[in-house]
């Protein structure tokens, strides 16, 4: 079974099924492994992990952690209670959308562009030319 816990409940002899973040986001070659030492633990602490996905399957059990399902079924009602709250969303004209489409293209176009030509020429790309478009 599939269960959610705090990176503060692992021991050695857990499985961990998933890091509940990105692949770049932690040390390890894949995103499921059991859990041999304390040093694994510390590392996935030190990269800032703060829950797991465990496999009691696998590995050591935490009886009173929620499972896959529970957690998936709490973030549904969180996202629908927050639907309720939120306000409707201004329609715009199909006109409207097409143009601010055209601009955002051809600004992502020449930052491209630029990014091209420095990767020619050797110069350091800068990425925080790139936050605005994405």
């Amino acid at each position: 079974m599939i269960k959610k816990i705090n990176v503060q409940q692992l021991k050695p002899g857990m499985f961990i099924h998933d890091m509940n973040c990105g692949w770049m986001e932690h040390p390890f070659l894949t995103g499921a492994l059991k859990i041999q030492s304390d040093k694994e633990i510390e590392k996935i602490v030190g990269n800032g992990i703060r829950e797991v996905y465990i496999d009691t399957d696998k590995g050591l059990d935490v009886v009173d952690a929620p499972t896959e399902t529970e957690v998936s079924a709490e973030l549904e009602h969180q996202m629908m209670e927050m639907a309720k709250k939120s306000r409707p969303v201004a329609s715009a004209s199909l006109r409207d959308e097409m143009d601010k489409s055209r601009k955002v293209h051809s600004e992502a176009s020449r930052i491209v562009r630029n990014i091209m030509h420095d990767v020619r020429i050797g110069k350091q790309i800068e990425l925080d030319q790139i936050d605005p478009v994405v």
